[in-house]
């Protein structure tokens, strides 16, 4: 159960970090002058 728990944990924490990623490159391509990175 604690493997299980501890699996669900890093899997939430991978796709939180996916969503972060998605949402910044949006605001790149929306504001592509105020972060030229």
């Amino acid at each position: 159960m604690k493997f299980d728990f501890a699996g669900l944990i890093v899997l939430f924490g991978f796709v939180t970090i996916f969503i972060s990623l998605l949402l910044i490159k949006s605001q790149q391509a929306n504001k592509p002058k105020d972060q030229d990175w």
